[in-house]
């Protein structure tokens, strides 16, 4: 088996079949299960994508997007869920359903990056209850959703994509649209607050989908936010041959 290299930047330490960087053991494993849970994840959403692409018959095509959220927004919420342990994990997703009048649901997904990205991806599409819940049954094994208030699942949104914004690194495309499943919820009748980054710094965690190109643009963007020291990576790199 190929063995996965992280590089941090100060030699590597062995763990079984991959190779990481770094000198702390529990941060290694850490590491490494944040990173599978990006795997994870992103696989997940890929399948997720080409199973509604598949099924176009269950959105209202005719529709935009925001004309669809518009609706959406206007009916009762079903489900409003985020992890219980997002900020020990560091990533996960926000899902908000709400009652359409066909009699589906009207769901978005906003996957939320607390460590350092903000809102690393969003999506929405109007599907059965079954299906939301066979979904959100497919996720557990990554991450234990319980339910939250509106305003507190909108608050976590905002102030995600604002830490993220501080640092640099801009919102998922189409997260202002999505985030209009809410409606007129008030993100301020929430009054906690939440605590970003980990260890007191940006922690990004590179994804599987996430191109050399871009892994280059946000370690410039921290870069130039944080400057040396001031935050942490993790990045897997391609073994060579």
């Amino acid at each position: 088996m190929a063995a996965l290299r992280y590089w941090r930047g100060d030699g590597y330490i062995h763990v079984g079949t991959a190779r990481f960087a770094g000198t702390a053991s529990g941060d290694i494993l850490a590491m490494a299960d944040a990173a599978q849970r990006q795997r994870k994840l992103a696989a997940k959403a890929a399948r997720r994508k080409a199973v509604v692409a598949e099924k176009k018959k269950l959105e209202v095509s005719s529709a935009s997007l925001v004309g669809r959220i518009r609706v959406a927004s206007k009916g009762p919420f079903v489900r409003c869920l985020m992890p219980s342990n997002l900020f020990d994990i560091g990533i996960g997703h926000v899902v908000v359903a709400r009652a359409l009048p066909s009699g589906l649901l009207g769901s978005a997904y906003f996957l939320v990056d607390v460590f350092c990205l903000g809102i690393k991806d969003v999506f929405y599409a109007e599907i059965g209850e079954n299906e939301l819940r066979s979904r959100l049954a497919g996720q557990d094994e990554a991450q234990r959703f319980i339910e939250v208030e509106p305003a507190r699942a909108r608050k976590l949104i905002r102030d995600a994509a604002a830490y993220a914004a501080g640092l640099g690194l801009p919102a998922a495309e189409d997260t202002p649209a999505i985030e209009a499943i809410f409606g007129d919820v008030d993100a301020g009748a929430c009054s906690e607050t939440f605590a970003f980054g980990k260890d007191g710094k940006p922690f990004f965690v590179s994804g599987p989908n996430d191109t050399p190109a871009r892994i280059r643009a946000i370690t410039r963007a921290l870069e130039e936010s944080r400057g040396p020291g001031g935050w942490d990576y993790m990045v897997e790199v391609t073994p060579s041959l």
